[in-house]
């Protein structure tokens, strides 16, 4: 290896000498140049003197020829030589740079650093092994169709780190940023000052680690927003389409917008409304926003600011929208992302359907992840009933969990080859379950259709079922008398979506089976001697949750009550910032809101539903048409005082 590559790589500067370029410029020119013959020479030789001289010549180049050929082998052997010594001092030169570099290294880490690593999370196992193409629906929807399921280009991949839930479609221009009217991002940690929100303020592994995103709003976008609280308060359909048309990157609208498509069954529409509020969102965030969580640090967000609720909700719709679609990869990717930005909380309940979307995509690998999140213990179950008790408990004390982690148990033990260790702990985990919420067992048969008065060699529903109903009759029994009636209200909640969302899964032959057998072995052991501590308090932090969220499908309006306009859901779909503006902004100088309606009325008015015109004239209304009406003595120009 030369000086000059050893040098490079130390890092060093290259201090040899530069050669100079004139000795070589003029080695060129005389090298181009012919000699030339005096005029003399063709007069001192004749034609014989030539020929003598030739031969002459001739003679002297033979002699050098085998002179180079006798040599030709020890120059070989040389040249052998001096390659095998220019390997060994290679090797010599990679050993000492080793060396150097490792000595470098002991010396930095024994030094104290000036600046900290990036801390990990705690809860980097929620997003561990995801593949980011899964949160993207409609990549999901190629995929299930078997269209474009293979990209795997480097763009595409960088795309996608920085675009989670897909790129734009084509049309749509990207959103202005923060400067520009739009929305922004920033980050803050507990070291600035910042309200950091229970229980992260409590959990020291989180406290002084945690890096917090925001959305924040300019001047501009927040009273776009408040334009939309009016029009959402008028409830009218068509003043909201209209607001769309005139804002299309306002977040609020889309989603709201997207909503009301989907209960009126123009599912398309409504997805394309979806994916262009999350890919507002994502315009408007940090690069590091994403890279925080891929990269397994603690990137959290606060899903109880102004700012933040709509995008925490979009994300969650799109669970929705993957739920009913079946395409369960991208619904358990999303519901992933979704907690992994507020774990401790978990403030759309995901937990509660996070395992179902799991089991249900049948890998092996998600059973593995479930298994593995279940025994790390990291994620808790928080509920404050005042400002000093504070509840906490497992996910297992979740009823779904716990049935849940014995079934990918069982999964595994029937990917393993049957592994009977595989099997002792699935059979142990389903028991404990069985033990812990005995009233589960017959709703889940119930929701399968099992006959539990049938007999049959293979299983005596009826005997079994019967001993089972009696001990879990004494167990609600007791948990009326010991627990509060508000546990049991959360209690009953989850469990009803629970049974809504797992029925299916424990419905197979062999499923069943793994039930009945584990329910044999738990009446045998006489269940009567330890009763099951009644349900923990910290499930009433799901009280509040609404069972048709989980649902497999929308709720549709009637077709008589279809108050869509495909024509005028096509002007929306077609994003265009700079076009006219259609409703006339209400009067900002008015300190006692006493115009709050006037730009929805404005609206009415132009479609001639209050039965009058507009007297004021928008000022970015095309040119031509505000210098027509300007001829109109009844109409005047917004913002200009009448003469």
């Amino acid at each position: 290896m030369s000086t000059r590559a050893i040098r490079a790589i130390r890092g060093e500067a290259s201090l040899l000498p530069v050669e100079s370029q004139e000795s070589s410029d003029d080695d060129e020119d005389d090298d181009d140049v012919a000699p030339s013959k005096s005029a003399f020479a063709s007069i001192a030789f004749d034609d014989d003197d030539d020929s003598f001289n030739s031969s002459q010549e001739e003679s002297e180049d033979n002699v050098k020829q085998s002179d180079l050929e006798k040599d030709n082998d020890s120059y070989n052997d040389l040249k052998q030589e001096q390659s095998v010594s220019d390997a060994e001092s290679e090797e010599e030169d990679f050993d000492a740079l080793i060396s150097e570099f490792q000595l470098q290294d002991a010396k930095e880490n024994s030094l104290p650093s000036a600046q900290s690593a990036v801390p990990k999370s705690p809860f980097q196992l929620i997003l561990r092994d995801i593949d980011v193409r899964n949160m993207d629906i409609e990549w999901s929807l190629r995929v299930a169709l078997r269209e474009g399921a293979h990209e795997t280009s480097a763009a595409t991949t960088r795309q996608r780190r920085m675009l989670l839930f897909g790129p734009a479609r084509d049309g749509w221009p990207r959103p202005p940023r923060h400067v520009g009217g739009g929305m922004g991002m920033k980050k803050y940690t507990d070291l600035d000052n910042k309200d950091i929100p229970w229980p992260y303020n409590a959990e020291t592994s989180t406290n002084s680690s945690a890096r917090w995103f925001q959305f924040t709003y300019s001047d501009t976008y927040q009273q776009e927003c408040n334009d939309y609280e009016t029009i959402q308060s008028s409830g009218d359909f068509h003043a909201l389409v209209w607001f769309v048309i005139h804002h299309p990157y306002n977040c609020p609208a889309l989603l709201q917008l997207s909503r009301v498509l989907y209960q009126t069954n123009h599912s398309s529409d409504g997805l394309a409304f979806l994916r262009r509020c999350l890919w507002v969102y994502e315009s408007s965030a940090l690069h590091s926003f994403t890279r925080e969580h891929l990269n397994g640090n603690m990137g959290l967000m606060d899903a109880e600011q102004a700012e933040n609720q709509t995008f925490f909700a979009a994300m969650f719709k799109l669970v929705q929208v993957a739920h009913v679609a079946g395409l369960y990869q991208t619904a358990f990717a999303v519901s992933r992302f979704i907690l992994s930005l507020d774990p401790l909380r978990d403030p759309m309940g995901v937990l509660l359907s996070l395992d179902s979307f799991c089991l249900a995509t049948n890998a092996a690998t998600d059973a593995k992840w479930l298994i593995d999140l279940v025994d790390s213990n990291s994620l808790h179950i928080y509920y404050k009933v005042t400002a000093e008790e504070v509840i906490s408990c497992e996910l297992q004390c979740l009823p779904n969990w716990a049935f849940s982690y014995a079934l990918a148990k069982f999964r595994l033990y029937q990917d393993d080859d049957e592994s009977e260790e595989l099997k002792l702990e699935a059979n142990a985990a389903l028991q404990d379950a069985i033990k812990k919420f005995p009233t589960i067992v017959l709703r889940l048969l119930q929701a399968n259709g099992v006959d539990a008065m049938g007999r049959s060699f293979r299983r005596d529903w009826k005997t079994v079922l019967d001993s089972h109903r009696n001990h879990a009759n004494q167990v609600v029994k007791l948990w009326n008398d010991a627990s509060d009636a508000a546990n049991l209200q959360a209690f009953n909640l989850v469990c009803k979506i629970f049974i809504k969302q797992h029925s299916q899964l424990w419905s197979s032959d062999d499923v069943l089976d793994f039930m009945y057998n584990n329910l044999v072995a738990v009446m045998e052991a006489d269940p009567s001697s330890s009763m099951p501590l009644s349900p923990n308090a910290a499930l009433r932090r799901y009280a509040a949750a609404d069972p048709a969220n989980y649902d497999n499908s929308f709720p549709q309006l009637p077709q008589e009550a279809n108050i869509v306009d495909p024509g005028l859901i096509a002007h929306a779909m077609n994003v265009d910032p700079n076009r006219g503006r259609f409703l006339r902004r209400g009067r900002r100088d008015n300190a006692n809101h006493e115009d709050e309606l006037d730009m929805f009325a404005a609206g009415m008015a132009q479609r001639g539903m209050l039965g009058q015109f507009m007297q004021e004239i928008d000022p970015d209304f095309p040119l031509l048409e505000v210098f027509l009406r300007s001829f109109l003595p009844w109409n005047r120009v917004a913002g200009v005082p009448p003469p």
